[in-house]
């Protein structure tokens, strides 16, 4: 069972740099795979795509603090901290699926043979790079995804 929700999402935007007010408009997709809860899950739409939507809103929301400022052109000073996150946690996932993965197979083969080394890098790459496109969402396509209302006189 899986979810998926596209919509557009509306609320004001407000530059924490130079206090440029405005509305925003930002369109969003969340996704939501099947879990083992998800069978005891009931609702008309499904569960996955409740779940969609949600994730698609908290998507939207962190998609404003990448959105350049239309007095100033600055981002939130947040984003940077955001991205530098994603990063430092998908090396850190990857990192620590290298290591499981190896020193699992060490312990299963009792000694290490030529195949480990790059099976565990596999391992931590694919893992890494996969935190990473998922969690870089929000940043990326912004100006295509954001639409700024222009501001009343």
């Amino acid at each position: 069972m899986s979810g998926e929700y596209t919509g557009e999402f509306s609320g004001p935007y407000e530059c924490r740099r130079c206090g440029f007010e405005t509305q925003a408009t930002v369109r969003a997709t969340g996704r939501r795979t099947w879990t083992p809860r998800a069978p005891h899950e009931s609702s008309e739409r499904g569960a996955g795509a409740e779940s969609a939507d949600a994730v698609a809103e908290v998507v939207a929301s962190r998609t404003l603090m990448f959105v350049r400022c239309p007095r100033c052109h600055r981002r939130d000073p947040s984003a940077f901290i955001y991205q530098l996150q994603v990063i430092l946690g998908a090396l850190l996932a990857g990192g620590g699926a290298f290591a499981l993965s190896f020193l699992g197979m060490i312990k299963l083969a009792s000694g290490v043979s030529s195949y480990m080394l790059p099976v565990a890098l596999v391992a931590g790459a694919t893992t890494c790079l996969g935190v990473w496109w998922t969690y870089r969402r929000a940043w990326v396509a912004v100006d295509d995804r954001v639409r700024l209302s222009s501001p009343e006189s």
